[in-house]
């Protein structure tokens, strides 16, 4: 049985700024800044957590932890400061 959506839906934010933050530090001179890169981990968390839930897949966490980092690797490649 699949927690509420609620509950997935608290874990996904909390992977996305979690691995946001850490990520603003692992990529310090380039790449986005603290805002960008805590908005852009937590906005592919929240996608593929979500496709995940809706998809039935099991672990949607992981797949939401797997989409923060996918996201912010994309952003942090082709988004950077100017």
């Amino acid at each position: 049985m699949m927690p509420s959506i609620g509950v997935q839906l608290f874990w996904m934010i909390a992977v996305g700024l979690t691995i946001g933050f850490a990520g603003h530090y692992i990529y310090p001179d380039r790449g986005l800044g603290m805002g960008g890169s805590i908005f852009a981990a937590t906005l592919g968390a929240i996608v593929m957590g979500l496709a995940a839930y809706y998809l039935s897949y099991d672990l949607p966490g992981m797949y939401s932890f797997l989409g923060s980092l996918s996201f912010l690797f994309i952003t942090n490649v082709f988004m950077q400061e100017a």
